[in-house]
């Protein structure tokens, strides 16, 4: 994923989750067929695969030192589509976006692919 944007949404939600007053980790990674450059005053990414097995997923979690969260997950496609963004959620469908990226190029899936994600993102957005 190319540097990743964060949602206009993003920096409220962190603090939030900070201070405990959310409990909704950014678990969840959308892809999108959208080619174009993602915008930071962003609240949806457009263009959001819903269905074929390329909707919203919950991502295994882990922490790389020095501050890099890292979400995994495979995806099995059902239909063909291609995918040229991802972006980070705090909910299934709906919620919040953390931030969103375009992939180095776009990767068209076939039905009965698989398609493993692994973002990672630096927690040092410019403020």
């Amino acid at each position: 994923m190319s540097n990743g944007v964060y949602g206009a949404e993003a920096m409220e939600y962190l603090a939030k989750l900070e201070n405990g007053i959310s409990t909704a980790p950014f678990k969840y990674i959308g892809l999108s067929t959208d080619t174009l450059e993602p915008k930071s005053g962003q609240i949806e990414m457009p263009g959001e695969v819903t269905t074929g097995g390329g909707e919203r997923a919950e991502a295994t979690a882990s922490y790389e030192a020095p501050g890099i969260a890292v979400w995994t997950h495979t995806f099995t496609f059902s239909a063909d589509v291609s995918i040229a963004k991802i972006g980070i959620f705090d909910a299934p469908s709906g919620g919040h976006m953390l931030l969103q990226g375009l992939l180095s190029k776009v990767k068209p899936v076939e039905s009965g692919d698989d398609l493993t994600i692994i973002a990672k993102d630096s927690n040092s957005p410019v403020v």
